[in-house]
């Protein structure tokens, strides 16, 4: 998990009113980001205001699935902005004041409809953002709810989910050997096939921006292990 204080989002500067596939919500504004959001009430979208499954059918058979809500209200910091909420409502300028962290998970799925999968129908878990494999962003619920991702942190933070297998020891390099492979061009992502591929494009072939250069020594999978371990920390 990484935590980094929160400077004023260059998002808020201006609501707009007609949503155009950019946008997030917050306190029931839209503000553009300039990259592809799709909201929770969108198709293909990912609901944490459902108190359901998201996918029902995909269940394990000895599967007990959490229920009711997987989100919560968030708590005012002090007590000038907890009566400032219960008179208003969260507004954007209240909101300012109560955020003051994002947090960023490697979401240890892969894929944000994984994720989000996990997240929905087996922890009754939330957060506000999925980042996906191609740099789809995905909202989950407007940032006034208080998303259930990281514990005591919750009340003061953004929760964002970002598609990362995440670090692994070397002893579990199977992990790794699912999710990484090379080819003639170099090391890529292995994506899933199956439901849990999401909306990801049907030719995306996920690898580095650049290819590496020519290398002796550790093949992909024990660099993969140390690029995640660096990423990720100790």
């Amino acid at each position: 998990m990484k935590t980094t204080a929160l400077l004023p989002f260059a998002l808020l500067a201006a609501g707009c009113a007609t949503r155009y596939g950019t946008e997030v919500a917050i306190c029931d504004e839209l503000f553009p980001t300039g990259t592809r959001v799709v909201m929770w009430d969108e198709a293909g979208g990912f609901d944490a205001y459902s108190h359901d499954p998201a996918f029902p059918l995909e269940l394990p058979e000895d599967a007990e699935p959490p229920t009711g809500a997987r989100y919560g209200h968030r708590v005012p910091r002090d007590a000038a902005l907890a009566a400032e909420v219960e008179a208003s409502g969260w507004t954007l300028d209240a909101l300012r004041r109560q955020v003051d962290q994002v947090v960023v998970h490697y979401d240890a799925a892969g894929t944000s409809r994984r994720c989000f999968r996990i997240l929905q129908d087996l922890r009754g878990l939330s957060c506000h953002f999925l980042i996906d494999v191609d740099g789809t962003v995905y909202q989950c619920l407007d940032l006034r709810e208080r998303a259930w991702h990281a514990g005591t942190a919750n009340d003061r933070s953004v929760g964002i989910e970002l598609a990362q297998i995440g670090a692994w020891p070397e002893e579990r390099r199977d992990v790794l050997e699912e999710h990484y492979a090379e080819d003639a061009l170099g090391p890529y992502l292995v994506l899933p096939d199956g439901p849990d591929r999401g909306q990801l494009p049907p030719g995306l072939v996920g690898r580095p921006a650049a290819r590496p250069a020519r290398r002796r020594g550790p093949g992909p999978v024990l660099a993969a292990v140390r690029l995640t371990r660096a990423q990720c920390g100790p």
